[in-house]
C-alpha cells in the first residue's frame, strides 16, 4: 500500500512538471524594451525576450524610417531571457543637433516581416542652464587677457552640442569660440571654457553670458560677478 502511495505521488508530481513546461512552451516570453539616448547622438535599446534575426527600426516624427538594425548572436547579452542591447542613430536637424518629437519604435520577427512589438517615444529636446559664471586671468600671456569658465547643465532629453559662448560685459561684447563642439548629454553637466580679449579691470560687472549651438541661443544668465576674484 505504502508504495503505491509513493508512485502515486511520484506521477503527480511528473505530472505537474510536464504542466508547468508545457504551460511556459506556450506562451512565449512578452518583448519589453527600455530606452536611454546616449554619446554620439544615439539612441540605445535594450530588448527583453528578443531573438535572433529580429529587426528593430526606428522612426521620426514625420513616420519616416531613419535607422534600422538586426539583432544577432553577438547583441544579446542574456541568452537565457533574450536581453538584447543594440543602437541606432538619432535624425539629425540641418544644423546638427537631435530632432525632436514623437518617434517610433518597431521590432519585426525577421527583416520585412510581420510586427511584433511597437512603441511610441517622445523627446522635448534639451534644456541648458547656466549654474556658474567665473571669468579669471589668462593662464598664459598671449592666450587672452581672461579665462571664462562656465559651468552647465543639460535637464532635457535630448544632448545638444555646444559650440560657441556670447559674453558682453556691460558695453563690450565679444564670442568666444570653444576649443571643439561639447555634446552635453540629458542630465549631464560640462565645464565651458574659453579666452576672452576684452580689456577689463578687476572688480565687480555685470555679466550676461549665452550658451550657443551653431548660431542658436539655448541659454542665458544675467548676473554681477567679481572679475578675477
Amino acid at each position: 500500500m505504502e508504495k503505491i502511495k509513493k508512485i502515486a505521488v511520484v506521477i503527480i508530481v511528473v505530472g505537474l512538471i510536464i504542466a508547468v513546461a508545457i504551460s511556459f512552451g506556450e506562451n512565449d516570453p512578452e518583448l519589453r524594451a527600455n530606452y536611454q539616448v546616449v554619446e554620439d547622438m544615439r539612441l540605445r535599446i535594450n530588448l527583453e525576450a528578443a531573438e535572433e534575426g529580429n529587426e528593430i527600426e526606428l522612426y521620426n516624427p514625420e513616420n519616416e524610417s531613419v535607422g534600422k538594425t538586426e539583432v544577432t548572436s553577438e547583441d544579446i547579452t542574456r541568452r537565457f531571457i533574450g536581453v538584447m542591447q543594440s543602437t541606432v542613430k538619432l535624425p539629425l536637424a540641418e544644423e546638427g543637433n537631435p530632432i525632436t518629437g514623437e518617434y517610433t519604435i518597431v521590432v519585426r520577427g525577421s527583416a520585412g516581416g510581420e510586427v511584433i512589438y511597437e512603441d511610441k517615444l517622445t523627446f522635448e529636446g534639451p534644456d541648458v542652464e547656466i549654474t556658474d559664471i567665473e571669468l579669471s586671468t589668462g593662464p598664459e600671456e598671449g592666450e587672452g587677457l581672461w579665462k571664462l569658465n562656465t559651468e552647465v547643465e543639460n535637464q532635457g532629453d535630448l544632448p545638444i552640442l555646444v559650440d560657441e559662448i556670447n559674453l558682453e560685459i556691460e558695453d563690450e561684447f565679444e564670442r568666444v569660440p570653444l576649443d571643439e563642439e561639447i555634446e552635453l548629454m540629458p542630465e549631464g553637466s560640462e565645464s565651458l571654457q574659453g579666452n576672452v580679449t576684452m580689456d577689463v579691470g578687476e572688480n565687480e560687472k555685470l555679466v550676461r553670458v549665452e550658451i550657443l549651438s551653431f548660431g542658436e541661443v539655448y541659454a542665458y544668465s544675467e548676473t554681477e560677478i567679481v572679475i578675477g576674484g
